[in-house]
């Protein structure tokens, strides 16, 4: 595990000889969740990216979510062009920072993109139903019960059972975020 120069942002680094990429992972994840996927592809030169609050990143309450991923996005992006890959609210993460510097991006790949908007936008009515199921974690997170929201959250999006034994679960900064 390294750290960006910043030192708030949590990396894993995959070294390979080819294509720079830099990778953001979705919500119930850390920057090890890439690793299955960086075996099949050696060649690639992977900066995986623990978004803020997750894994061993730092997550700044004062400072919304997106765009603390999206600035660790563009400071590992100093380095040079390189690739985005991102999964779930990863790929908002990254594509806000394709968004904000474009000339800097290789190519832009969204893996299950989170963008309920584009429902409302277009009168889905599935759109109702994602805000019905967003209030069930939000109204524990706004009481201050990180854990059962942290709980519901799992449920909605991911493996419950899993939860407990999660990286996750034991960052330091988890349940702030």
């Amino acid at each position: 595990m390294a750290r960006l120069e910043g030192g708030k942002t949590g990396v894993t680094r995959y070294r390979g000889t080819g294509p720079r990429a830099i990778l953001s992972h979705c919500s119930l994840a850390h920057s090890g969740a890439w690793k299955p996927l960086m075996a099949r592809m050696p060649e690639v030169d992977g900066t995986a990216l623990d978004l803020p609050g997750h894994g061993m990143s730092a997550y700044d309450p004062d400072s919304e979510l997106q765009r603390q991923g999206a600035d660790a996005v563009l400071e590992a992006l100093d380095d040079g062009p390189a690739h985005l890959i991102g999964h779930s609210f990863g790929a908002r993460v990254v594509l806000r920072a394709a968004l904000d510097r474009p000339h800097s991006v290789r190519s832009l790949t969204l893996i299950e993109p989170m963008m309920f908007h584009l429902l409302e936008d277009a009168g889905d009515p599935l759109y109702a139903e994602e805000m019905v199921a967003s209030t069930s974690w939000a109204q524990p997170l706004e009481a201050g019960d990180l854990d059962a929201a942290g709980d519901v959250f799992t449920r909605l999006w991911g493996d419950a059972i899993r939860r407990a034994r999660s990286p996750c679960r034991r960052s330091p900064h988890s349940p702030a975020r």
